[in-house]
């Protein structure tokens, strides 16, 4: 099936017609039986093709969802579309080794994605890190906290977590950071309150650390600035309501951070 050209008119946003639902409906169909090809994803086809069959047995597993269509023509799109961007960006050779990792992150933590753009919102996570924080910030968030965890939290624990290796498709400056933080991590006393409020505020940092990419030399001081401050930034959120306007709150948290550690400034409350 050779849609490269057709498929562009169906890239837009909002509710799928019944002719656009049938139209990717076709295309589901077509990659449980390894017979969809568009030249336009070029080698990710055959990786569109595993991930709807991956896709589909979860989908069996899932009883109640097998009634919406729109559910499973949903879910192709958001591939394609973001299958699409990678390959115009230049980057489809990490598609594979990002969907590898994001499965075996997913897995292993008990648990898969069900929502039918999840695992494209995932893949707009790692090429796409600013992009994705704004779409959908659960999304993101969910991403990056499991990806701290297995590589700097559960690793100092001792507990089993993802191959290091997987990582390998990671943006190197994430990695630093992520370096950065499980060193640092590793010299706290482990089980005591202030290791799982700095954990957990550290999650938050590193996720608007990364889609920002400020300079990677502050971050240590970033480190050193949460763990000395924890009750203060702890304040600060509850004096600051986050369910008002939870990204609001954050950037206003992450920059008195950053002016905290490049300035010589009291604490933020």
């Amino acid at each position: 099936m050779d849609n490269s050209e057709d498929i562009n008119s169906f890239f837009d946003d909002g509710d799928m017609d019944q002719t656009e639902k049938n139209f990717f409906l076709d295309i589901y169909k077509e990659c449980l039986e390894k017979k969809y090809y568009n030249p336009a994803l070029g080698s990710l086809n055959n990786l569109l093709h595993e991930i709807i069959r991956e896709f589909d047995n979860r989908l069996i597993m899932n009883q109640p969802l097998l009634s919406s269509s729109s559910y499973m023509a949903s879910y192709i799109k958001s591939l394609i579309n973001i299958f699409t961007k990678i390959i115009n960006d230049k980057k489809e050779n990490q598609v594979y080794d990002a969907y590898k990792l994001i499965l075996e992150l997913s897995l292993l933590s008990n648990y898969y994605r069900m929502e039918k753009d999840a695992l494209a919102s995932y893949f707009e996570c790692i090429f796409y890190p600013k992009e994705a924080y704004i779409k959908c910030n659960f999304q993101y968030c969910l991403l990056i906290n499991n990806i701290i965890e297995n590589y700097a939290y559960f690793k100092n624990y001792g507990y089993r977590c993802v191959n290091q290796n997987r990582f390998s498709v990671l943006d190197p400056y994430f990695v630093k950071i992520l370096d950065f933080l499980r060193d640092y991590h590793a010299g706290i006393i482990k089980g005591d309150r202030q290791e799982s409020t700095f954990c957990r505020l550290m999650n938050l940092v590193v996720a608007y650390f990364y889609k920002e990419k400020y300079d990677i030399s502050l971050f240590p001081k970033v480190l050193d600035y949460v763990y000395n401050n924890l009750d203060q930034v702890c304040e600060f959120f509850l004096l600051n309501n986050r369910s008002a306007d939870s990204n609001e709150v954050e950037k206003i948290y992450i920059g008195g951070i950053i002016e905290a550690c490049t300035k010589d400034i009291p604490v933020i409350k």
